[in-house]
């Protein structure tokens, strides 16, 4: 065929598709709802819980002496000054001390005043350690970056 050229730019390989078909679009919606359903399953959320949990737990130990108890408070029956997760919505999860434990972490953070107590011995006054601003702190530098890394590892498990 004489005459006849073809330009380069219309060969099939050289051109990608650009007109998706029917077949690839529905794949792609599936896939899409896969990630979706994952982005939305507890895992993320149990994740980020169970770090700031980790946070929460060295901060106390930090400044309890590295046993998360405070010595002569409630002897024989030590109250648990381990912070808990619980998990508030699918977007949502709240990080604190259990609740007995609230008191006793307010003290490591902001301190007390002197007094007597409800038993009417004397109690000294202590200054703060600034514990659970400190962990506070630190869990909004790490934990965007645990929920960051489930995002990732969801989108490469699936594109």
């Amino acid at each position: 065929m004489r005459g006849t050229r073809r330009s380069p730019a219309a060969t099939p390989s050289s051109q990608p598709e650009l007109v998706a078909t029917s077949p690839d679009l529905a794949s792609l919606a599936r896939k899409i709802d896969r990630v979706v359903h994952d982005l939305k399953s507890e895992a993320m959320l149990k994740a980020v819980g169970m770090e700031g949990k980790k946070i929460g737990t060295d901060q106390i130990r930090a400044d309890t002496g590295g046993d998360a108890r405070m010595t002569n408070w409630r002897r024989g029956r030590p109250i648990n000054l381990t912070p808990r997760f619980d998990i508030r919505s699918d977007t949502s999860v709240e990080i604190a001390p259990p609740g007995r434990a609230r008191g006793p972490v307010r003290v490591l953070t902001d301190g007390r005043q002197a007094g007597t107590s409800r038993r009417g011995r004397p109690v000294s006054s202590s200054r703060g350690k600034g514990t659970w601003s400190a962990a506070a702190a630190e869990m909004e530098q790490q934990l965007p970056k645990v929920a960051a890394k489930h995002v990732e590892t969801v989108l490469r498990k699936h594109f």
